[in-house]
Parts: structure tokens; sequence; C-alpha cells
């Protein structure tokens, strides 16, 4: 179903980015199909409320959800450890897929099912 207008949707391929995938694929009720809001400022604040007190795993990133660049990211926002190549493969798709569009544009994350 098409958002309204000003709405992307960022899509993932389930092929792309293994653990992240999965991580996804079980998000916490409130966050399923959640308008999230693209702001490019506040990311590196919101990752470091996000990730205070989180140790750093040799091999892994810790992910957040929401994301960083959101502005629903930040301080109380689900973290987890994913394999880091799986993590950066999954942000870089993200970034790409947003880089068109300005701060404030709306947008939700969703998973797309391989054929």
């Amino acid at each position: 179903m098409p958002g309204p207008p000003s709405f992307s949707t960022a899509r993932r391929d389930q092929g792309e980015a293994g653990r992240s995938r999965q991580r996804r694929s079980r998000p916490k009720p409130s966050y399923e199909r959640r308008v999230l809001h693209f702001r490019r400022y506040e990311a590196t604040a919101n990752r470091r409320a996000s990730l205070r007190g989180i140790p750093t795993k040799k091999g892994f990133d810790r992910d957040e959800y929401p994301p960083a660049m959101s502005d629903e990211g930040g301080k109380g926002a689900d973290v987890r450890y994913v394999r880091s190549a799986e993590n950066r493969s999954a942000g870089s798709v993200m970034s790409h897929q947003l880089a068109p569009y300005c701060n404030e544009q709306r947008f939700i994350f969703e998973r797309r099912r391989n054929r």
C-alpha cells in the first residue's frame, strides 16, 4: 500500500545482509511498519545515545533500531550485535535508498520477500 505524498519506503531483499535481515524480521510490535523521519544531522548524537553502555564485540557491530539517522533513533533504541560486514552492507543499502531525499522525509523500513 503506497504511503501519503512525500513518503518513501526503505526496502531490503531477504537475501541481503543475513543477520541484519533476521533482526529486522523480529521487530518489537510497536516497530512494525512504524513511520520514521529521516534526519541526517541527528545521526551522530543518536548513535552515541543508543550505544552508550553497550560494549563492543570483536567482529560485530552494534545495530540499532530505530536507526540513528532517524528522529526516532537514540536513547531507548533496540540494540543488537550483528556481524560487521552484514550490518555495513545493510546500512549501505538503506543509505543509497534514502540519499535522494531531504531531511524530514518520512519513511518506513520494510522487508521485502524474495520470490
